[in-house]
């Protein structure tokens, strides 16, 4: 299932930082892989990217969430595929993954807070039989 967006990024609000911001030509990314060192966030990581129509970030750890908030929106979209890229190249999803966000509860929130109340970002704890069995339960 792939995750949906608003159709347009809005100047007020929380969704960026401040109301001069441009993030014309700028993708956002449609998936966040959060986890802890060596528990499969890498391999998920590669897996993802691996499909023709998932293109990699510049860096598969960005730690925007944890290291560079105070950064603008613009920062942390630049290290993702141009539109042009992205469009030109029939891709559906780009994205990154952070392991070292695990211990830091806040960086769910600031996601949530700076990107949309509709992001869900995946967590691997290296446990795929538990997260699938708590998936199924809800």
């Amino acid at each position: 299932v792939y995750p949906t967006y608003k159709k347009t990024y809005h100047s007020s609000g929380s969704y960026l930082s401040s109301s001069s911001e441009s993030l014309a030509g700028l993708c956002r990314p449609g998936f966040l892989i959060i986890g802890q060192g060596k528990c499969g966030t890498s391999s998920l990581y590669h897996y993802l990217t691996g499909h023709p129509r998932i293109l990699p970030a510049k860096e598969k750890q960005i730690h925007y969430f944890r290291y560079h908030k105070s950064k603008p929106l613009q920062w942390y979209f630049s290290h993702f595929p141009t539109i042009e890229s992205f469009l030109g190249r029939g891709a559906l999803m780009t994205g990154e993954a952070s392991p070292g966000y695990m211990p830091y509860p806040d960086v769910v929130s600031s996601v949530v807070k700076r990107l949309s109340p509709d992001w869900k970002p995946s967590t691997g704890d290296g446990n795929g039989v538990k997260a699938w069995k708590e998936h199924v339960r809800s």
